[in-house]
């Protein structure tokens, strides 16, 4: 009897095995299947960071450009006569209410031409509701 009962024994302990095979084989294919949507998730993250790359490259480009306009034009405005950016200026300060010094000294104009700007922004007498 005892060799059967051997056998039994062999028999049971290789069911067991055989169980826990499948069992080990069954959790590994669970942990493969779910790497398998991880990987597919990150390429859908990596195709999304790559669509913004290409996205926030071509806004690059859109600033650079307008970039070099705007120096351009920077460069047109600082190239024009130095006398008319001062009258601009003087006009906007006179609007302002300076004075005929402030506007010397901020403009670089003569006494005489300040005096003339602040003379072009005086309320004239007519248009005061006084009448003096």
């Amino acid at each position: 009897m005892s060799e059967i009962a051997g056998a039994y024994l062999v028999a049971f302990s290789s069911c067991i095995f055989a169980i826990t095979a499948v069992i080990y084989c069954w959790q590994q294919k669970k942990i493969i299947n779910k790497q398998q949507l991880t990987i597919q998730q990150l390429q859908q993250d990596i195709k999304a960071v790559g669509a913004g790359a290409i996205g926030v490259g071509q806004r690059l480009q859109q600033v650079e450009t307008k970039l070099t306009k705007t120096i351009d034009q920077q460069e047109i405005l600082e190239q024009r006569d130095a006398g008319q950016l001062s009258y601009t200026q003087a006009n906007k300060l006179c609007a302002m209410g300076a004075s005929v010094e402030e506007i010397m000294d901020a403009c670089g104009l003569s006494k005489a031409e300040a005096e003339l700007v602040a003379l072009v922004h005086r309320p004239s007498p007519h248009s005061s509701g006084s009448g003096k």
